[in-house]
């Protein structure tokens, strides 16, 4: 079961609002180096799941949710958000192509599904799989979700990770595509829309604090 819809908007304290009362928190990220946008990522957590972690820097905006009883330090799975202030409006094929390079510096081996493109509320997206043999740094295998959403101000980057044991070649990352699938189907239903743009709209219940969609 997954809670009612979130917002990224919602879930940073210091990313500003639209409103004339969100004007302290959008001086406090004109500060942090965080540009406002009416762009709001609708995204539901699974139940039980928290907030491990949240940071931003004039790059991105990161935040990672965690089941109950797991850090970031120690976890099994894993949910990651950023969102790429210079990106907006760029192919988000350029973000599978450094997924896959950054793979490079800590993963023994490593395999993908296909890349699937869509388009949703009028934004283009890329959804792949990836499978870490071996985590070099932690000694476990990893198997990663990702939805890439490009955005007219930022790109999106939504992983949902598990750690597993490793991996010992393409037979061992079959056994684990049944594993995927629910990640699929949750990445499906994540969507972004903007508040001020009716060709990406979003919900008619969403003010303008970009509130959740109960």
């Amino acid at each position: 079961m997954l809670r009612s819809m979130i917002c990224l908007a919602a879930a940073l304290a210091w990313l500003p609002n639209a409103n004339a009362a969100g004007a302290g928190k959008a001086k406090a990220a004109e500060q942090a180096g965080v540009p406002a946008t009416s762009e709001r990522l609708l995204m539901g957590l699974p139940d039980g799941w928290k907030l491990g972690f949240k940071g931003a820097n004039k790059r991105y905006i990161l935040l990672e949710y965690l089941p109950a009883g797991e850090t970031v330090q120690n976890w099994t799975s894993l949910i990651a958000v950023q969102a790429f202030y210079k990106l907006g409006g760029k192919d988000p094929k350029l973000m599978i192509n450094a997924v896959a390079q950054a793979a490079k510096n800590y993963c023994s081996k490593v395999y993908y599904t296909h890349p699937l493109h869509e388009v949703e509320n009028g934004y283009s997206t890329e959804v792949i799989t990836q499978f870490c043999a071996k985590n070099t740094k932690t000694g476990k295998g990893e198997i990663a979700s990702y939805k890439i959403i490009a955005g007219k101000d930022r790109m999106y980057l939504i992983r949902k990770a598990w750690q597993v044991p490793p991996m010992a070649g393409k037979q061992a990352v079959r056994d684990n595509v049944e594993r995927v699938r629910p990640d699929m189907r949750y990445l499906a239903r994540i969507r972004l829309c903007d508040l001020h743009d009716d060709a990406h709209a979003c919900p008619a219940d969403m003010g303008e604090k970009g509130g959740a969609a109960k």
